[in-house]
């Protein structure tokens, strides 16, 4: 399995989009003049608050749309006409000139794929897409090519592997959409298979039944010149995390968005949407890099574990100074890593940085990780069991924990 190498720098989407609850799938037209997203918030009108699913006790699904004004001013957020608070309503993806948006939605049972076309102000009435997009099954995320000849659904439909797989279908000369193809073992397993979105050739998707660092992890996979789709690609931390990485849209070479439950900078609570921007690669440069643990009283120190892990899921253990919760190691200047500290099976902080040449060391507040307020969050972070960074752990051939953990019904995700 081999990591994305190329760095990259993660900015949290902001209040707009992000709020203490879910919010997700964040899509922008060429010039991020137009955004639309999915959020599980309550209303400021209160009008959903008494709608929740009975599966997780949220909000259902509601679409959101805010734009860019003539001044440069942005407008205000703006729920989409046809969410109902009642059903859930998830935007999966765009056309490239986001004319027409499609939507995952239970309104009929099961999920089902619609479109809506832009009528020049807003985005109004569903339209239900054909057979063989939906069927009688879960049919739940969706993406259309740039072209809008070729498509893939997830769907739970008989004769997949899992209860979650990525099937194919072209469209004919005529315009219809021919019959399916399961993207076969190489893509799909016997778990869940999630969230695809094409970007030219490459088909990014979302999985937690392919060995990863955490539960649904991001991987990409390039079509082939006969139809077919490559091995799947990891994309590596900062991408992936613990935890679980949904809704991989890449925007242009330089950009993309995704949706977490790990706490990055500027985290608000519940799953957030997040801004990816990729930078060329650096020269490696190894440094010898200085930590210090605060926050703790002294005698806890001894019985902390630092597992310290790069952008290929590899990890060195570390043992820090009983006494004075110093550590010391070698990293490579301008890569990612991730630092966890935990004590027996508990998590008890956990950050990503990047180190440089100006800057070798850092003193890491484990009491800023333990003061989160977790009544605005679907799990407590530093209760959490170590099943995706515990060393004790099965590893796997390339020197990660092979584990992965399941998150519910693959018909609509609960990424938290």
């Amino acid at each position: 399995m081999k990591a994305n190498k190329n760095p990259q720098t993660i900015i949290n989407a902001g209040e707009t989009i992000n709020s203490s609850s879910s919010d997700y799938f964040n899509f922008a037209n060429a010039d991020s003049s137009l955004v639309i997203f999915t959020s599980r918030r309550i209303l400021s009108d209160k009008s959903n608050q008494r709608y929740i699913d009975a599966s997780d006790g949220m909000q259902y699904e509601n679409v959101f749309m805010f734009s860019k004004l003539v001044d440069g001013s942005w407008s205000k957020l703006v729920k989409l006409p046809f969410c109902t608070n009642e059903n859930h309503e998830a935007c999966v993806a765009t056309s490239a000139d986001f004319k027409t948006i499609y939507i995952a939605s239970d309104r009929e049972g099961d999920f089902n794929i619609y479109s809506s076309t832009w009528d020049g102000k807003t985005f109004d009435k569903l339209e239900k897409l054909p057979e063989p997009i939906n069927s009688t099954a879960n049919d739940s995320y969706f993406t259309i090519s740039a072209d809008g000849k070729k498509a893939i659904v997830s769907s739970d439909r008989k004769g997949g592997f899992g209860s979650g797989d990525l099937y194919f279908i072209l469209k004919d000369s005529n315009g219809n959409w021919g019959k399916e193809k399961n993207l076969g073992k190489g893509i799909n397993t016997e778990k869940d298979e999630v969230t695809p979105s094409f970007y030219g050739n490459t088909l990014y998707f979302s999985s937690n039944g392919i060995s990863g660092i955490g539960g649904f992890d991001i991987f990409s996979s390039t079509t082939l010149e006969d139809g077919a789709f490559d091995k799947p690609i990891h994309l590596g931390m900062p991408i992936n995390t613990g935890d679980n990485e949904i809704g991989f849209y890449r925007n242009s070479e330089n950009v993309a968005s995704f949706s977490t439950s790990y706490q990055h900078v500027g985290y608000k609570g519940g799953v957030d949407g997040y801004r990816l921007e990729y930078h060329e690669e650096k020269t490696n440069t190894e440094i010898s890099y200085e930590g210090k643990l605060e926050g703790l009283k002294s005698t806890e120190f001894n019985d902390l574990l630092i597992t310290m892990y790069d952008a290929d899921g590899k990890y060195e253990v570390i043992l820090p100074n009983p006494k004075e919760g110093t550590f010391s190691t070698k990293l490579i200047a301008g890569e990612q890593y991730q630092l966890v500290v935990s004590t027996g099976d508990k998590i008890r902080f956990r950050k990503l940085f990047r180190p440089s040449i100006d800057n070798l060391s850092e003193t890491f507040n484990m009491r800023q990780f333990a003061t989160i307020d977790t009544t605005k969050m679907t799990y407590e972070p530093f209760e959490a069991e170590l099943s995706a960074i515990n060393p004790a752990q099965e590893i796997a051939g390339d020197g990660k924990v092979n584990t992965t953990q399941a998150i519910g019904n693959p018909a609509q995700i609960n990424p938290a």
